[in-house]
């Protein structure tokens, strides 16, 4: 991923997603790695919300919530 050079579009959408599932902004290594994921997979959060929302950091902070629940939190 080294020759990956993340778009400022790709940025700030992962800090956004950081922030909706973590409840804090994204570490700066954070931040590379996943902005330079969606670029390598042209852009698609599609492919890459899965890891968020099933990562040991969310599952901690949300637990098994149902989805009403879980958007009243994330909103």
């Amino acid at each position: 991923m080294d020759n990956i050079m993340a778009t400022e579009k790709s940025l700030s959408l992962i800090q956004s997603l950081y922030v909706a599932y973590y409840g804090r902004p994204a570490d700066p290594a954070g931040l590379e790695f996943w902005a330079n994921t969606l670029e390598l997979n042209t852009g698609d959060i599609q492919v890459i919300l899965p890891d968020f929302g099933n990562s040991p950091e969310f599952v901690k902070r949300f637990g098994n919530m149902d989805n009403t629940s879980l958007i009243d939190n994330l909103y």
